[in-house]
């Protein structure tokens, strides 16, 4: 048997194990591991690729699984560990998730569409460029969460949190978020034409930049949050159409609005570089094509080949720009 039958053997042997919650003592020692592209310091199991299609999965440990790839296309996860999962390229297609564990939970271009989350727990997730299309979220948490550059047109949010989630550049057409927190959450630059925000504390929140025509505030709380000494407050831009739509909100705080020239915040320059295409800003960039890829490019570099296996390299602007600590 050639190794590569052999590894693809043990890799159906992984996966039957864990859906039958067997106990990993059997099974992991076994399991083919990778390294993960997104926490270098951890080794995932290797699933890719694995058709979940139409399972019903309980409380079983899917936790630090490479499941990049996968079908889970109208599965139902009931309870279902995957924290430290990474899941880029997966399909969750009408999907239901109920108190599912997903933090952390990493993946680009994740489907999600007409998936039904119920209690779930995402925060602390990457989930960039991913589709959320006519999903209903209730009692999700998404604090900490980076959805940026994802589409979430047509979903229903419903008392969920997303405090501190970054929503940048991220289309939310037709969305409606009810009852949901928003302190401090980052919408700059979105789409929001025809986004309704019902009753959701928005204290801190940062909508410059963001496109509200058609949109619909209805009550809620618009605020300063505090840390430290930091005093932070729900930021728009100052345009007689904002201005005209906040005044007929109905919403608590108004008076606390920073209200923000139109262009102070800059059009976002290109946050992901395919190889080959030149450097748009000096700073740190990284690659899920290769685990410790964090390195410095100057403007105009041209982003190399990562190699490996992973697929097509692109290069990712890094949050963190702070230089590495000896």
């Amino acid at each position: 048997m050639s190794n590569q039958l052999a590894a693809e053997e043990k890799i159906k042997a992984t996966l039957m194990a864990i859906l039958a919650n067997a106990d990993p003592a059997t099974w992991y020692p076994g399991a083919v591991k990778m390294k993960s592209a997104w926490e270098s310091a951890v080794d995932l199991c290797d699933l890719r690729g694995s058709d979940l299609s139409n399972q019903k999965i309980g409380e079983v440990m899917m936790a630090e699984c490479a499941l990049d790839d996968a079908n889970f296309s109208h599965a139902q996860l009931e309870e279902t560990s995957l924290q430290a999962a990474s899941a880029s390229r997966a399909k969750f297609t009408n999907a239901k998730l109920y108190r599912t564990q997903m933090i952390p939970f990493y993946g680009e271009h994740v489907d999600f569409t007409r998936a039904a989350f119920s209690k779930v727990a995402l925060s602390y997730a990457k989930l960039l460029d991913s589709t959320f299309t006519s999903a209903t979220l209730d009692d999700v948490s998404l604090s900490h969460t980076d959805v940026s550059r994802s589409s979430f047109v047509g979903a229903q949010l419903t008392a969920s949190r997303l405090d501190s989630a970054v929503l940048r550049e991220t289309d939310l057409s037709q969305t409606a978020f009810v009852d949901c927190n928003l302190v401090w959450a980052v919408f700059q630059h979105a789409q929001m034409s025809g986004t309704v925000l019902q009753n959701c504390d928005m204290s801190g929140a940062d909508f410059r930049g963001a496109n509200l025509a058609r949109a619909q505030f209805r009550g809620g709380i618009f605020g300063v949050v505090q840390q430290g000494n930091v005093f932070t407050p729900t930021r728009f831009d100052d345009t007689p159409e904002v201005r005209k739509l906040i005044a007929g909100s109905n919403a608590e705080g108004i008076d606390s609005i920073e209200w923000s020239a139109v262009g102070s915040i800059p059009e976002a320059l290109p946050k992901r570089l395919k190889a080959g295409e030149s450097c748009t800003r000096d700073g740190f960039w990284f690659t899920p094509a290769q685990t410790n890829s964090r390195r410095f490019f100057k403007a105009g570099d041209r982003m190399p080949e990562a190699g490996g296996d992973y697929g097509a390299t692109i290069w990712q602007w890094d949050q963190n720009q702070d230089p590495p600590k000896l």
